[in-house]
């Protein structure tokens, strides 16, 4: 602060307003610098100046004043806030006073001051703001309520009025309904705004429906239709009594007046202007109706659903003045026989008079308006009834004289369609045996409405002045062939053909180019009338060929093209495909080659045309291939455009003739395959990972049918990718396709004892190295370069391997069994079953190490050949007297390897030791699991008789807590490849017995999860899955009471098995079973605490944390399910997002913090948050919670001595919180939403 307090009052007393203006500004920026230091006692200093300063006469200086208000208050105590306001508060009595008039509507510059401080950044305590309230509301509502007042108690009521209690808001609340009443204008319409601020604070059922009763008292008006429309709002739906709901109705009723609107009507006797009075209630009325049926439950309308029906048949027919017009009024219009003369005024008057219809087309609109909101609110349960009595209505309404009821009209009858088509979709889903009945909705639209519909249609197309509603017919027409699809005449499209030429409907036109989209979509090309064939192929052609069309046309004639090339492709009646789309091709091409003329977005989605094209249509024209070839050539050297040619050209060589129909005239070309081979092996060193994968992908296609050009540039590339220090990123996929790579190109001069080692402890070691767990080893890819190793080297591999790969890794002994079985060194197997055999006998210990990897490789060599001396007696024996874990579970799954061949003699004996010698069940079931793993298929026999032991013994578990992980879960994975070889077995009736079982054997529970998991990610579609899926997820409810950690974390595994391998079973059941249960899951849970004592003090473990993880993951996955698919299942993920607003923001886990914020992130990213208004609401309580979370992350403090670990869990948190907080900026910009709280937030951030 450049002055002192002193200084800077000096200068507030100064003479020169500049000065004066000056200072308080200088007092501004001090306040709002969060780096000064300010002395509240000295601030009370310049309260007395500032408010005198509200009568300065120098207007600047005045308003200067007002902006210093809120943050002198910000720093001062709560006392001291109370006072200030109410030295304000008083300002504001003595102007209305001095004032006199409580009609004016200017307000005062005290009320001003006052106001800043409410609408600020200063969160008040409740006792503080139950104090100002006070002060405030006695204040006001002993006076008569003016202009000053009522914008007061809007603001007091909307920012603190959460600490009111529901007693206090309804004698508030009953004030300020008498205060609507009594002034109306302005004054009474602040009122009721304040009303509606108070009713956001209520708790009480009890109290809102007494105001209610309060508001009902008084004579039904338009202040009353104000006051329904405020309580009537979804928030408050659980409130309702049946009372309320019906005193609302009635009062509805009463001011729509709607058994006098089919009256005879003398309009020569009546006043006009009574007419436009009555009708404008009506419309006021009719809005709050609208309200009544999209607030409440259908519990609560259902009993009034026929006579709003009934309401909006009158007044959808409702039209005086043209009932006026029809009348055979007996008159002459000569001017000559006319006693009066009118003036040109009074001709306008009488003109807008029918013109404004006595407003009697507001009242249609509204009916139109209500219909809608029918159709959002309750389709499955209203559909028919609309269909029955308000459909023809609407139809009838196209016509309409006033063109916003007529575009009203089709906007309606758009939605009725598309929600008729949701209702059967979800009927078909839930097997509802109705859907294909003749009273069904669909079969309604299909049989009784849509010829009328489309008749009516091409009506409003007759006549140049319906031009401005060719896009919401077209996105009629468009709802219609969605819905109907085969029962949808296509002659009619010859017909919208003819009409469109007529009326010279522009072909780029958006709304023509969806029709068409849709069109192909819903028909086979065939199926589409020739006529309208040709102009859907001549349309894209001329848009794609002009340069001035739009970027978004563009794009969508990009997206048509494709799905019609697929289109022709299957086409039996063109004979000259090419020829047919050979045009079109060209004006692609041109797109493709013309790159500097376009956005890069444009030219990467016709560079998927013209690919799709080549794909789809045979190119019989042989001279079009050196233009085809160089135009690829062109795009694989331009950045923009690279990685979507890539992507094209794997489309296009891989696979086989049947997937491309060009795929001999690629692959032939010996020229642009030597080019583009080198071209990849160019790309190897980029550092884009995208380009890097496509480039992978395409050498290994491009490997299996041509020899490369240069194989020693590429194995460069690859090795020095292989072997360097960044290795650690190359994920499997990677890994699998350089392996492959390698194996195809190298040599015998490229394998040296140095490229062995650096293959040992560069790749094996560091890259193969997935854990103990040998069947998580995929080694396939690696096994194959292997193979060529081990046949071209000129040294002993196997020495070079063994002396540099670490032993003690599984995947160690696997290799060197392989080497040693291609290269038949039958002298490795025999010194290693005897150095077994006489560590058995006691002459020669084994170090544990080396017993470690001898049973591997015995186990690994014995899977591919025949052993002489060792056998599964000899490994049971080892297993008995050995006492090291590891190599116990090694010698299991050694003699699982082993025995395969002999499954059928072997296993059987094996079971019997399972069941008879329970310490060694966990490495027996390790046997039996490696040889079903290794088998192809077993007796039905031998199937059941492990199942039956297996399940047996874990039945016989009764401790109620999981004791041994491992062995439960070998038990499930044993059963799960016995149940693979039961294809009838009734997995559900074990699942429900085990459910239902007394006691909840946990064990059981466990295992039951294991063998799910399996069935839900098998790739085979065995018999029951379905069944058992569906009643595992009706279950949930019971599972996820069970308070275990390890079942609820194989739980939450399951269901995200379930989302990604089972959405057609699964997503039905999601919205209201599985999300619910899973959202409760986001808190964590008291009895998966535990405490630890370290030194002093007490460490507080969340054993559950894993859990959450989980769920955090299952519900990211559902915020990226696909925006249709969204729709289709109705998925609400405002639920899910306020979740992760109230639970995971203020978790106590960084982890579950910086989960909550990728997952808000990806919801944001999601369309379907636009459409249902994610974060925005009227009262922006959302908003307001996601401000206070975000604000609660960033303050989170460290410990005072924090370790690495905790800093860089912290700092990571600060960081996702701030990349939410852009994009919740950047959507809130997006959505054109200002609050009056994020721009304050995100600049105090900034």
């Amino acid at each position: 602060m450049s002055y002192s307090l002193k200084q800077l009052k000096d200068r507030a007393l100064d003479v020169d307003p500049d000065i004066r203006y000056m200072a308080i500004e200088d007092l501004r920026k001090a306040l709002d610098d969060t780096s000064t230091n300010v002395d509240p006692s000295a601030l009370l200093l310049f309260i007395p100046i500032l408010l005198d300063m509200l009568k300065d006469e120098n207007p600047d200086v005045k308003g200067k004043a007002i902006q210093v208000f809120e943050p002198i208050a910000r720093n001062l105590s709560g006392d001291k806030q109370v006072s200030l306001i109410g030295d304000l508060f008083d300002l504001v009595n003595k102007e209305v006073e001095a004032g006199n008039d409580s009609d004016t509507l200017t307000i005062s510059v005290p009320t001003l001051g006052l106001r800043s401080i409410f609408n600020g950044n200063i969160s008040f305590t409740k006792p503080v703001s139950k104090q100002i309230i006070d002060i405030i509301s006695q204040g006001i509502h002993s006076r008569s309520m003016n202009i000053d007042y009522a914008e007061i108690l809007c603001d007091v009521y909307k920012h603190l009025g959460v600490a009111l209690s529901d007693k206090e808001i309804q004698r508030l609340a009953t004030e300020l309904i008498k205060v609507a009443y009594s002034k109306g204008g302005i004054i009474g319409k602040r009122s009721i705004t304040s009303f509606s601020y108070l009713l956001k604070h209520l708790r009480s059922s009890q109290v809102f429906n007494g105001l209610i009763e309060e508001i009902s008292t008084s004579s039904p008006s338009t202040t009353t239709l104000a006051l329904y429309s405020v309580v009537l709002n979804k928030e408050y739906g659980a409130y309702f009594q049946e009372e309320s709901v019906r005193r609302i109705f009635e009062d509805i009723k009463r001011l729509l007046k709607s058994e006098s609107v089919n009256e005879v009507i003398d309009y020569e006797e009546m006043d006009l202007d009574v007419i436009v009075h009555d009708n404008g209630i009506r419309d006021e009325a009719l809005g709050t109706l609208n309200n009544f049926v999209t607030s409440l439950p259908y519990h609560l309308v259902e009993d009034y659903i026929t006579e709003v029906v009934q309401i909006v048949q009158t007044f959808l027919q409702y039209n005086p003045g043209a009932n006026n017009q029809n009348e055979d009024y007996d008159y002459d219009d000569s001017e000559e026989d006319s006693d009066v003369e009118f003036s040109d005024e009074d001709d306008a008057l009488n003109d807008d008079a029918n013109d404004d219809d006595y407003i009697s087309w507001k009242l249609r609109l509204r009916s139109l308006s209500i219909i809608d909101s029918m159709l959002k609110s309750f389709p499955q349960n209203l559909l028919p009834l609309i269909y029955s009595d308000l459909v023809p209505l609407e139809i009838k309404a196209l016509d309409d004289e006033n063109e916003l009821v007529s575009v009203e009209s089709i906007r309606t009858l758009t939605h009725l369609i598309t929600k008729t088509a949701d209702v059967h979709r979800v009927k078909r889903r839930n097997s509802d045996i109705s859907i294909d009945s003749s009273s069904s909705p669909l079969n309604i639209l299909i049989d009784k409405y849509t010829p009328g519909l489309l008749n009516s249609v091409y009506n409003q197309l007759s006549t140049e002045k319906n031009l401005n509603k060719v896009p919401i017919i077209l996105a009629l027409i468009e709802s219609l062939i969605k819905t109907i699809t085969t029962e949808f005449d296509p002659d009619y499209l010859t017909q919208l053909l003819v009409k469109s030429r007529e009326l010279k409907i522009e072909n780029d036109s958006i709304d023509i180019l969806h029709l068409i989209k849709t069109l192909l979509k819903v028909y086979l090309f065939d199926d589409i009338p020739p006529d309208f064939r040709d102009y859907i192929v001549t349309s894209i052609t001329n848009t794609i060929s002009k340069e001035n069309s739009a970027h978004i046309a563009l794009i969508e004639c990009s997206s048509i093209a494709r799905e019609l090339f697929k289109q022709i492709k299957l086409s039996h009646t063109l004979s000259l495909k090419w020829d047919y789309v050979n045009d079109l091709f060209l004006a692609i091409e041109e797109k493709v080659s013309n790159y500097k003329s376009y956005s890069s977005d444009i030219r990467q989605k016709f560079i998927l045309a013209y690919s799709e094209c080549l794909k789809e249509v045979e190119v019989v024209d042989k001279a079009r291939w050196f233009r085809i070839f160089e135009t690829f050539k062109n795009c694989l050297n331009l950045e923009i455009s690279v990685n979507v040619t890539l992507t094209c050209l794997i489309d296009l060589l891989g696979g086989d003739k049947e997937a491309s129909v060009n795929w001999d005239q690629f692959n032939s070309n010996e020229e642009f395959i030597n080019y583009l081979s080198n071209r990849l092996v160019g790309f190897l060193s980029t550092s884009d990972s995208a380009l890097f994968n496509s480039s992978l992908v395409l050498l290994v296609i491009l490997n299996e049918h041509h020899k490369m050009d240069n194989p020693s540039a590429l194995l460069t590339i690859l090795t020095r990718i292989l072997f360097g220090e960044e290795n650690s990123t190359l994920n499997e996929k990677q890994l699998s396709s350089i392996f492959e790579l390698l194996k195809y190109n190298i040599s015998q001069t490229d394998i040296t004892e140095e490229t062995i080692k650096l293959f040992a402890t560069k790749v094996v070691n560091n890259l193969l190295n997935k854990g103990e767990d040998e069947d998580d080893i995929g080694l396939s890819s690696f096994e194959g370069l292997l193979t060529s190793l081990s046949s071209l080297a000129t040294f002993d591999v196997f020495e070079v391997f063994s002396q540099n790969l670490d032993l003690k890794l599984a995947v160690s002994s696997r290799i060197l069994a392989t080497i040693t079985h291609e290269r038949q060194l039958n002298e490795r197997i025999t010194l290693c079953e005897d150095a077994i055999l006489n560590h058995l006998n006691g002459r020669i210990p084994l170090s544990e190490d080396k017993l470690l990897f001898d049973v591997q490789f015995i186990g690994n060599i014995g899977y591919l050949t025949a052993l002489d001396k060792m056998n599964v007696e000899v490994l049971l024996e080892l297993l008995d007297k050995t006492d090291n874990e590891l190599v116990k579970v090694t010698i299991g799954r050694s003699i699982g390897l082993i025995l395969f061949r002999e499954i059928d003699t072997i296993v059987p004996k094996l079971l019997e030791y399972y069941v008879e010698y329970p310490d060694k069940r966990t490495y027996l079931l390790h046997a039996i699991k490696q040889s079903l793993v290794k088998s192809e298929t077993i007796s039905p026999g031998l199937a059941t008789k492990v199942w039956q032991t297996v399940w047996t013994t874990t039945e016989s578990y009764t401790d109620l807590k999981l004791t041994n992980i491992p062995e439960l879960r070998c038990c499930g994975d044993v059963l799960a490849l016995a149940d693979k070889f039961l294809p009838c077995f009734e997995l559900s009736q074990v699942l429900q017995h085990a459910l239902e079982a007394s006691g909840n054997n946990i064990s059981v529970i466990y295992v039951l999860n294991v063998i799910l998991k399996h069935r839900i990610t098998s790739k085979e579609e065995m018999a029951f899955t379905d069944k058992v899926i569906n009643l595992y997820i009706d279950k949930l409810p019971v599972l996820f009471n069970i308070m275990d950690v390890d079942v609820q974390q194989i739980l939450m595994g399951n269901l995200l098995a379930c989302l990604h391998n089972r959405q057609r079973v699964f997503l039905p059941k999601l919205n209201d079973l599985v999300i619910p249960l899973v959202l409760q899951e986001l808190t964590a849970k008291e009895e998966f605490k535990r405490i630890i004592p370290m030194g002093p003090y007490k460490y507080v473990l969340d054993e559950g944390l894993e859990a959450r993880k989980l769920c955090y993951e299952f519900l990211y996955t559902i915020t990226s399910i696909s925006y249709e698919t969204l729709k289709e299942y109705d998925i609400n993920l405002n639920i899910i997002g306020e979740s992760f607003i109230e639970k995971g923001l203020s978790d106590k886990e960084n982890d579950i913090i910086v989960f909550s914020t990728i997952n808000l992130k990806n919801l944001l990213n999601n369309p379907i948050a636009s459409e249902y208004q994610f974060l925005i609401t009227q009262d922006h309580h959302l908003l307001n919670k996601l401000i206070q979370g975000l604000n609660g992350c960033l303050k989170k403090p460290l410990k005072a001595k924090p370790t690495k670990q905790e800093v860089d869990s912290h700092e990571e948190v600060i960081k996702s919180v701030m990349e939410l907080i852009k994009s919740v900026n950047s959507y809130l910009l997006a959505e054109d939403h200002v609050t009056s709280k994020w721009p304050d937030f995100y600049t105090s951030l900034r």
